[in-house]
C-alpha cells in the first residue's frame, strides 16, 4: 500500500495531477531564492505571496491554491492569505490545501 503524500512537494504534485485529469489548466508557480555560481543570491518567481498553484477552471474562473504539508504544522503566511483574499474578491477560486480531498471538496460546485 502506497503511503499518502505528506510533504508540501508531494501534496502539490498530487493536486496538479488531479487538476490535469479533470480538465483544469493549472501550473506550478515556484518562488524562492537560489545561489549564483559566482556568489550572491537571486530571487525568482512572481508576486510575493502568490499561491503555489495557479490556473483557470473550465468555466474561466481564476484558480489559486496555496499548498501546505499534510501535517498542518506549516501555516499560510499573511501575505499568502492576502493573495487568496484578493483572488476571491475578484470572483476567483482561492484556497489553502493540505491534501487532495480539500481541493476536490472546494471545486465540487465549481466543476459542475
Amino acid at each position: 500500500m502506497k503511503k499518502p503524500p505528506s510533504t508540501e512537494k508531494e501534496v502539490k504534485q498530487l493536486i496538479l495531477e488531479y487538476l490535469a485529469k479533470v480538465g483544469v489548466e493549472a501550473w506550478n508557480n515556484p518562488r524562492g531564492m537560489g545561489q549564483l555560481k559566482h556568489g550572491g543570491f537571486i530571487k525568482y518567481g512572481g508576486k510575493p505571496g502568490a499561491s503555489d498553484i495557479l490556473g483557470f477552471l473550465p468555466n474561466g474562473r481564476f484558480l489559486a491554491i496555496e499548498t501546505k504539508e499534510a501535517s498542518g504544522k506549516n501555516k499560510a503566511s499573511e501575505e499568502q492569505l492576502n493573495f487568496i483574499r484578493t483572488v476571491r474578491a475578484n470572483k476567483g477560486v482561492g484556497l489553502v490545501a493540505k491534501n487532495l480531498d480539500e481541493v476536490i471538496s472546494a471545486l465540487r460546485e465549481e466543476m459542475k
